[in-house]
């Protein structure tokens, strides 16, 4: 330019400035190109200099032939004749790069700021460090105090804690995974403190030498929360493990969350924390008892409502078969909305046995009094042998029931019976004259002193052939004998 007028321009120059041929600026003023506020700016500020030092660089806002603006790169130097050289490049995309850049730089230190999180870097070459003011405050600097030195930085790191540190860092550089670790600190103040750290490995393309960056968090609230929430988890499950009664709760999909010890016992587990994740089919309990169990479970939790003083069986891991007396409850979150089911159970197989015992003992003085009652309405003995055959037959639920007399002088080896009860489609045994040399000899002393023998089964029993031979003629296959005595002899 000469005089503040284009004498000269290039292509480029037109395409940056929106003009399509030379001659609509050769001529014009360099005004033609910037707003009255930058050309202020110009006249002030920049000419100024332009004319004490011979030239200027720096950026400006030009404005284009259709009005819009951009971002440009000046160059202005005043050569020994007088003229102006201007060199200019538009810098509109670095500028938007530039904004975007800030933009996510604020956004990140927006975020840190929330998470209370400060920068680091560590070099590979070097161990030096470099801490944000964040994370010198945590470590207890002064912002700006803290030198970088490794060696300070290990010296401030619990030492239960400082040789696992030392194995992550040295696995991240040598793998390239993410690095990241909680641990104790000691602050400059000696106050310990929890930190997470998280880390990336970058490569740095003006040196080639890598870098860990990362970020540090202090955790230790919580930590010390974490901490209270496992001792009061730790307090309660002893608490469940001294109860004296099986405690268990399940989510709604009936999937055990947790159980105390004697539940576990049950179960055949070591521990309670092995209950978690499994169901009723995974447990020792057939599967009739898995499929009633869950249907209990499944009506109190889409009911709502408990279910209380449920008797039931449940198979243990050796076999054995116990009586439980369980109570459900819904299981609530703190919005009150059912998540699962709660229960408690305890053994009552004893209180059952004894039940059964007294039951039987009822049945018994019933059945007493049934054929005493029988015997007082008649004197004939025949009557009173078939009454008590038929009564006991009908109490023992059994096929027969029968009275066998020895004949007098047999030496207890011969005999008859001479009363019974017997289910129909069997022969009847009376009248039928037996001969049983074992019997006297092995067991007519045993039944005189009172004893009775109860068989489960002839076959495989330990009797001897020939009291065998006498037995399964009449197709006994099990058998109960209680002896009658007459005064001190066996009738």
């Amino acid at each position: 330019m000469q005089n503040n007028e284009y004498i000269y321009l290039n292509q480029s120059h037109l395409e940056i400035c929106g003009y399509g041929h030379p001659d609509e600026l050769l001529g014009k003023s360099w005004t033609e190109l910037y707003s009255l506020e930058e050309i202020t700016r110009f006249e002030q500020d920049i000419l100024p200099v332009l004319q004490r030092d011979r030239s200027w660089q720096g950026e400006a806002i030009a404005t284009r032939k259709d009005g819009s603006t951009f971002a440009e790169e000046l160059s202005l130097t005043i050569t020994e004749e007088g003229l102006l050289i201007c060199v200019c490049r538009d810098t509109t995309d670095r500028k938007r790069t530039e904004e975007a850049l800030n933009t996510e730089r604020l956004r990140l230190k927006l975020a840190l700021d929330a998470a209370k999180m400060g920068t680091w870097s560590r070099s590979s070459e070097s161990d030096q460090l470099i801490w944000s003011d964040r994370v010198q405050e945590i470590f207890g600097f002064v912002p700006g105090t803290f030198s970088g030195d490794n060696q300070t930085f290990f010296s401030m790191i619990h030492p239960e804690d400082r040789d696992r540190v030392a194995q992550a860092i040295a696995h991240t550089f040598a793998t390239g995974e993410t690095y990241h670790l909680e641990y104790r600190i000691f602050r400059l103040d000696g106050e310990m403190r929890w930190i997470t750290v998280w880390g990336l490995l970058s490569e740095t393309l003006s040196t080639n030498e890598r870098q860990l960056i990362g970020v540090i968090a202090d955790i230790s609230d919580r930590k010390t929360n974490e901490i209270k929430l496992k001792e009061s988890q730790q307090f309660l499950q002893m608490v469940l493990d001294t109860f004296p009664q099986s405690v268990f709760w399940k989510d709604r999909q009936s999937v055990y969350l947790g159980c105390n010890q004697n539940f576990a016992n049950n179960a055949n587990l070591s521990t309670p924390s092995q209950i978690i994740g499994k169901i009723d089919y995974d447990l020792p309990w057939g599967r009739t008892e898995a499929d009633f169990y869950r249907a209990d479970d499944a009506q109190v939790i889409n009911s709502g409502v408990a279910k209380l003083n449920i008797i039931e069986t449940q198979l243990q891991a050796d076999g054995s078969v116990i009586w439980l007396e369980t109570n459900k409850i819904p299981l609530r979150n703190l919005n009150n909305e059912v998540i699962g089911v709660l229960a408690t159970y305890q053994d009552i197989s004893d209180r059952k046995q004894a039940e059964q015992t007294i039951r039987q003992q009822i049945e018994k003085e019933t059945l007493l009094r049934q054929i005493t009652q029988h015997i007082r309405e008649t004197l004939d003995l025949q009557t009173i042998f078939e009454t008590a055959c038929q009564d006991i037959r009908q109490f023992i639920q059994s096929d027969r029931v029968a009275i066998f007399q020895f004949y007098p002088d047999s030496g207890f080896d011969d005999g008859e019976f001479v009363a019974e009860s017997v289910k129909e489609g069997l022969s009847s045994v009376l009248a039928i004259p037996i001969h049983d040399h074992c019997f006297g000899e092995d067991y007519s002393q045993r039944y005189t002193e009172g004893s009775f023998q109860a068989v489960s089964d002839v076959l495989n029993s330990d009797l001897q052939d020939c009291h065998k031979a006498v037995l399964t003629q009449f197709q006994i296959r099990a058998n109960l004998i209680i002896p009658l005595l007459l005064g001190k002899e066996l009738w």
